[in-house]
């Protein structure tokens, strides 16, 4: 026997919209009373599918970004985008990891993080370092912080990740502007404890290195360099369009099926069933059967001999 939990109070929409009327505490968001607790087009569900896209053009720009950053190859996969809370977000940052806010131009905010293990390797690589087997090493994440001179070092990576991704989430690759790489994930702007972020993520493998993230945060304003989609009702086809769709749906041929009646049985039976044997179905030869079409039942008729061959003739349409 399966035992089944109770059913949620709160639908993902609605858990969503409550979480932002939360956000009142810390001086943002809406009030419990204007919460849109049905609304299903939050404004970071709109662009999911989108993210998914960006992330797939993302993770397949890589190679050529780390040939002209780190001159070295590498192979990177697109993650599955997420709408992560900022705390929870903030604190899965790994110690070491490079972190560069953005904004757009419309003033939305948003941060590029570079995992600590791809972070030492692109530093290594602009020191001249050779490629070793192995994985690099990630002294910066041992001290917790990067240095005034990693985060030089680290720069050019980072703004070659985020003019990548600008021009795919906004079309152009100045749409974004890159601020400073910070030296540790508590030098970021402050948000709200509940600030809905959108991440986007990238597994990035440089020359045959242990794989590390790489990961591209939005805020909710910075979505808007997306267009909404129309919400238009589509044009009404024209009378040449209908009679065209009229003429191809005429020659569609289907498929016409009639059951003269049905039996049940056990499997038992059926496998004993020998040449000659009767089957007995549910009707009897004055009942009219049905005629499906595809499966759906469309008509009643009753079988008849015309001209040598078994045919139908009806005698009702549903």
């Amino acid at each position: 026997m399966t035992s089944h939990g109770p059913e949620p109070l709160l639908t993902s929409d609605e858990t969503a919209a409550l979480l932002d009327a939360m956000r009142v505490g810390a001086g943002a968001g809406p009030t419990v009373e204007d919460a849109a607790l049905g609304a299903p087009d939050r404004p970071l569900r709109r662009v999911l599918g989108e993210a998914d896209r960006v992330s797939e053009d993302l993770a397949s720009s890589m190679r050529k970004i780390m040939v002209r950053v780190a001159s070295c190859s590498a192979s990177a996969s697109a993650a599955p985008t997420e709408i992560v809370p900022f705390d929870v977000l903030v604190s899965s940052i790994a110690p070491g990891s490079a972190i560069a806010a953005f904004r757009s131009r419309e003033g939305g905010h948003g941060f590029i993080v570079v995992g600590p293990s791809l972070t030492s390797f692109v530093l290594e690589r602009r020191l001249g370092a050779p490629v070793l087997a192995g994985g690099a090493a990630q002294m910066q994440a041992s001290r917790g912080f990067l240095s005034a001179v990693d985060r030089r070092l680290v720069r050019a990576f980072v703004a070659a990740t985020l003019e990548t991704f600008s021009s795919a989430w906004c079309g152009t690759a100045d749409g974004l502007e890159l601020g400073d790489v910070l030296a540790r994930s508590a030098d970021l702007p402050p948000f709200p404890q509940f600030e809905p972020m959108l991440r986007i993520g990238v597994r990035v493998s440089p020359a045959n290195q242990a794989a590390d993230d790489l990961l591209v945060i939005l805020t909710t304003s910075a979505i808007r360099a997306i267009p909404t989609p129309s919400e238009e009702a589509p044009a009404a086809p024209s009378s040449d369009e209908r009679a065209r769709m009229a003429g191809r749906i005429g020659a569609a041929e289907v498929t016409v099926t009639a059951v003269l009646g049905r039996a049940r049985s056990t499997v038992r039976d059926i496998l004993a069933i020998q040449p000659g044997d009767v089957i007995r179905l549910d009707t009897v030869p004055e009942e009219p059967i049905d005629v499906r079409v595809h499966d759906v039942a469309k008509m009643r008729a009753m079988p008849v001999v015309h001209h040598g061959n078994m045919a139908l003739e009806i005698i009702e349409l549903r």
